[in-house]
């Protein structure tokens, strides 16, 4: 009868050693899925807080914006007055960063002063050529310059003329300051819509100038 109370004895103390392990591992389970959701929300706070601070988007930017550009500062200003009694207000700004090409006739520097003079009179008096002048300085320093072109055709044309009468006469590429003229929105009106020319007054301000339109960039 002994080893038969022993033997529930040792069940016992099996059982509560079981039991006792169980609720161990159920009371860890519960701390570790607490811990889980506590990180979670801390997260969550720091996500929201990260987007509320979060720097805006280059497209959330103010864009400034601006029309043009204008080749002659007559067609801004006509725009401008055009514009003003729509009741859009611009202000004009002139541009000298863009560069156009042009063409230089011109005659290779002479042996002299006295040579380079000799040829000018003989070109203005002989065969009455206007528009010449002596370079005064420069690598082309007692050269003769016969025009300055916007068109290779016009260039090619003054060469060619030149030529004709016994002068050898170069041309080269050179680069032009040019003036564009833009009209510009005030910052402030950036998100107005109601400051955007519509549709039937884009159409008027092409009839002045075809190849202008609206153009926007960042306001910094």
């Amino acid at each position: 009868m002994k080893w038969i109370i022993y033997l529930l004895l040792l069940a016992n103390i099996s059982f509560f050693a079981w039991h006792y392990q169980a609720s161990g591992r159920d009371e860890r389970r519960a701390e570790v899925a607490q811990q889980n959701r506590d990180d979670a929300a801390v997260r969550l706070v720091m996500l929201g807080e990260a987007e509320k601070h979060k720097p805006a988007d280059k497209a959330q930017l103010p864009q400034c914006r601006s029309l043009g550009p204008f080749a002659r500062r007559s067609q801004a200003e006509q725009v401008d007055s055009y514009l003003q009694a729509q009741g859009i207000h611009l202000s004009l700004r002139t541009s000298t960063e863009a560069k156009r090409k042009g063409y230089w006739v011109y005659l290779a520097p002479a042996g002299s002063r006295a040579e380079a003079r000799k040829q000018a009179q003989t070109l203005k008096n002989k065969h009455h050529i206007k528009d010449i002048f002596i370079v005064g300085a420069g690598e082309k320093k007692d050269g003769i310059s016969l025009g300055v072109f916007s068109k290779f055709e016009l260039a090619y044309r003054r060469q060619s003329e030149i030529r004709k009468l016994g002068f050898d006469a170069q041309l080269k590429d050179v680069k032009l300051p040019a003036k564009e003229y833009w009209l510009d929105w005030p910052p402030e009106s950036a998100n107005d819509g109601a400051s955007e020319p519509d549709d039937q007054q884009m159409q008027a301000i092409r009839e002045i100038d075809d190849s202008v339109g609206i153009i926007e960039s960042d306001c910094r």
